[in-house]
């Protein structure tokens, strides 16, 4: 067998491809770096973007809302969600899914100071940091807007702008509260705020005027609004017992869904008017234009409160609003 043994030539080029080769693998990691670099630069300048509209401090869910309920705000806010090329709502998520989780923390204790309801469980804390978001959305929302955030107050003029005409209501000559609820049978807590509203109204006779609006939580589906589409139906057919059918909606609500349960002969989720789901459609727009996000939401005389109440806050909150 004969040895090979490499020309000049041969090595030179040897030497060459080595090179060039070396080379290329160094470039190719160098255009790595740049392009990571590059990533980062604009994520960080992105982030300092966002942090540019983070409020010293949250304003409420009574604020946001009567900040949306000015006409010519929300006229603003569409017309500048038009031209990022968004919907309101869809402008809305994508600020909220630039929110970190450090960017709660930044309000969470003091926040978590002025909740002086507490938590009940993990539900309780995970629909506490869902309104921080959103409002913290709003915040940055109503700035980049240009547009000043009212202040905490009584609003009384959303009586007048509320549309009864077709609305389940207990009405009372001289009411000295006023609760308007937005809920869906098919919410927990609404279920679990159901018997204490019963019950503070039945403790006070004569002197609340009581009206139940609808905030379906499935809004995609007529199945989702069938239920407070039902209740629509319950109202007109039997207004004299409202209470005990509302309860029979929560309470078996899924008998109902299935056709396994009849609350009234007259009211059939497979035969219900479009008219009442009309109706449901109607009080969404309606509370979408209040700048209500979640249920249970409550307007008593002036003052928002969102989230379940027990007899407790329910006497708390009457005390705080009463004439």
């Amino acid at each position: 067998m004969q040895n090979h043994t490499p020309s000049k030539k041969d090595m030179v080029i040897n030497i060459l491809f080595s090179k060039n080769a070396f080379h290329g693998r160094i470039n190719f990691v160098k255009n790595q770096i740049l392009f990571l670099f590059c990533i980062l630069f604009l994520h960080c300048q992105r982030e300092r973007q966002v942090e540019f509209f983070f409020p010293s401090q949250l304003p409420s869910e009574e604020q946001i809302k009567r900040t949306l309920a000015i006409s010519s705000h929300r006229e603003i806010l569409v017309e500048l969600a038009t031209q990022k090329g968004f919907t309101l709502d869809a402008w809305k998520e994508e600020e909220r899914m630039l929110v970190r989780d450090q960017d709660i923390q930044r309000y969470w204790l003091f926040e978590k100071e002025k909740n002086k309801k507490g938590f009940l469980d993990g539900d309780h804390v995970d629909s506490f940091r869902k309104s921080l978001v959103i409002r913290l959305v709003w915040a940055r929302i109503f700035r980049t807007a240009g547009i000043e955030i009212l202040p905490d107050e009584f609003d009384l003029s959303l009586l007048h702008r509320l549309d009864v005409k077709n609305t389940p209501n207990l009405n009372v000559k001289k009411p000295k509260w006023t609760i308007i609820e937005w809920s869906d049978y098919a919410c927990t807590f609404c279920k679990q705020t159901f018997p204490y509203t019963k019950e503070i109204i039945a403790k006070h006779p004569g002197q609340i005027r009581y009206i139940k609006k609808a905030f379906p939580l499935d809004e995609e589906s007529k199945e989702g609004m069938s239920l407070l589409a039902l209740s629509q139906c319950l109202w007109e057919k039997d207004k004299i017992h409202f209470w005990e059918s509302s309860a029979l909606l929560y309470i078996e609500n899924q008998r109902i869904r299935k056709r396994e349960y009849s609350v009234h002969p007259d009211c059939n989720l497979d035969s219900l008017s479009e008219v009442y789901f009309h109706q449901v459609r109607k009080d969404l727009n309606e509370a979408k234009a209040f700048g209500i996000q979640s249920i249970p939401t409550f307007w008593i005389n002036g003052r928002w409160v969102v989230g379940a109440l027990n007899v407790k806050t329910w006497e708390k909150t009457l005390e705080q609003t009463k004439p």
